[in-house]
């Protein structure tokens, strides 16, 4: 969950998974691993599988954060 939506970017990655519900889930697992990002939607890139799997692309958007490098103190 963002804390600040305004205050964000938007960022796409693609994946490979055999249905839609498993696409989620790739996307949900994706976001859990960054910092206040959440996913906004996921979207069939093909209608046809290859190897037995789709690609999908997994739309996100993600809460700004102070940069690391910004050593004032």
């Amino acid at each position: 969950m963002l804390i600040d939506p305004e205050n964000g970017e938007e960022w796409a990655k693609e994946i490979r998974a055999s249905s839609l519900n498993e696409a989620q889930r790739k996307c949900e697992a994706i976001a859990a691993k960054e910092l206040l990002t959440e996913v906004l939607s996921v979207t069939q890139a093909t209608t046809t599988p290859y190897e037995g799997a789709y690609r999908f692309i997994c739309w996100f958007r993600s809460e700004a954060t102070p940069n690391d490098n910004d050593s004032d103190r």
